[in-house]
């Protein structure tokens, strides 16, 4: 059985077989396929680990630090119209769920004041979407990102404008499918919420590694939260734990949350401009996984080389 050899008297590490090498290297990539993607942590190599413990092993999340950024007020228009959006998926799941419009909530009868048209909504329950996204933006922002608005824009603002015009609720109004139907007369005045979908819309890798960066960030913000939470009225949480932890499932919900952001950001006719002054590598995890087969690569060719200029 041929084994791997290593020469010590140069301290250098080589493969004796260079057939035995051929051979090893495609096995260990085929097992770096197989490994799932949760097996390795996603992130820029240059961000800090957000999820720290504290002196006493605990798990203490820390969110992006975002209090000192200015805010761009140019960027309202987008944050009123995505906060429209979310509050569109959020009233079409508890719809289609058998929930219905109350003044007064109630968990029992799944009742909910909130299932009406975000345009008629106050200015603080609109602000329960509007924190969120903005801090959203403001976390891209601290890892050098810019949302600015494309040459697309105006086309597509004017798009998204049709479709809330087209879909609110008329007197007389048909609906195409059962969904519909079956959400009919549920909503505040027949409201019936009709979210963009996004589905269709592809994020490049570069912008799946923000995504994957955002979802991490959503969780510290929720496990910082929940902390606070159970720290005065005691108790555990099962997912206040670091989100490298969590299943794929668990990770599911934040990262729904972030691609939805990125992707609506692309049909609202705008784009993240990353700072020239930040030089950072936006490699994915799986990605990585690679990085030492390559080093591999590139030493056996050297050492073929090193051999060649010595026969």
């Amino acid at each position: 059985m041929k084994i791997l050899e290593i020469h010590k008297s140069n301290r250098q590490h080589y493969f004796q077989d260079e057939q035995l090498f051929s051979k090893a290297l495609p096995c260990l990539c085929a097992i770096a396929c197989a490994l799932p993607p949760d097996y390795a942590v996603f992130g820029l190599e240059r961000r800090a680990k957000d999820a720290l413990l504290d002196a006493e092993g605990n798990f203490a999340p820390k969110p992006v630090d975002t209090s000192e950024l200015p805010w761009d007020i140019k960027l309202n228009q987008f944050v009123e119209k995505y906060s429209e959006q979310l509050h569109e998926l959020w009233a079409q799941q508890r719809l289609a769920a058998g929930w219905g419009y109350s003044e007064n909530y109630n968990d029992v009868e799944r009742v909910h004041p909130l299932l009406k048209t975000y345009k008629v909504f106050t200015e603080k329950q609109k602000d329960v979407y509007r924190i969120g996204v903005r801090e959203a933006i403001r976390a891209l922002q601290a890892w050098g990102w810019q949302v600015e608005k494309t040459k697309d824009a105006i086309v597509a603002e004017e798009r998204i404008a049709d479709h809330r015009n087209n879909n609110m609720m008329r007197p007389g109004r048909r609906f195409s499918d059962n969904d519909d139907i079956e959400m009919e007369g549920r909503g505040h005045q027949g409201y019936l919420p009709k979210p963009f979908d996004l589905s269709s819309i592809a994020l490049s890798r570069e912008l799946n590694t923000v995504g994957e960066m955002l979802a991490e960030n959503f969780h510290n913000i929720w496990a910082r939260r929940k902390k606070i939470e159970l720290d005065e009225k005691g108790g555990q949480h099962p997912l206040c734990v670091p989100y490298d932890t969590l299943t794929a499932i668990e990770k599911e919900r934040y990262r729904g949350k972030a691609y939805e952001l990125l992707r609506f950001m692309q049909y609202g006719g705008y784009r993240l401009v990353k700072r020239e002054k930040d030089n950072i590598d936006h490699k994915s995890s799986q990605e990585k996984r690679f990085s030492y087969m390559r080093k591999l690569r590139i030493w056996k060719i050297s050492k073929k080389t090193e051999t060649s200029d010595f026969g």
